[in-house]
């Protein structure tokens, strides 16, 4: 009975922190500050070594926060039972596959990340939720 009320527990400070403004805002920050780092990143071969592993370094950064926003909201709201499941709402779902397809790049030793980078170049499509006008327009 107590690990129910515990679940309880974390499920409602999840849900608390996926509804806050702020946190949909910082996730937005952080896919922009992504975008960023991707477009400023040389696409030359002849980076130093220490350049390769401070890019590589920033990208698994991304790639965790990434994670972890995908975790909360799948504590919060249920992976697929339920009205409101997460895998239910399409921008999640394009999120669920950009984060698993990431993390299946890091996990073969894939040693040219430029795949991860292409796919999460398409989360840069999710801050138009955010610009309700913006989509439109798109």
């Amino acid at each position: 009975m107590c690990s129910c009320k515990a679940t309880g527990i974390f499920r409602g400070n999840a849900m608390k922190i996926i509804s806050a403004k702020w946190f949909e805002r910082f996730i937005i920050i952080i896919i922009l500050t992504n975008c960023v780092i991707m477009a400023i990143e040389p696409a030359v071969e002849c980076q130093s070594k220490y350049q390769n592993k401070l890019f590589d370094s920033v990208e698994l950064f991304f790639q965790e926060i990434y994670t972890a926003e995908m975790l909360l909201k799948i504590l919060a709201l249920g992976f697929i039972s339920g009205t409101h499941s997460y895998i239910k709402d399409p921008w999640n779902l394009i999120d669920f596959l950009i984060v698993m397809s990431s993390w299946a790049t890091i996990l073969s030793g894939a040693s040219n990340i430029a795949a991860i980078r292409a796919v999460r170049a398409l989360k840069t499509v999710r801050t138009l939720s955010a610009f309700p006008r913006m989509a439109k327009l798109v």
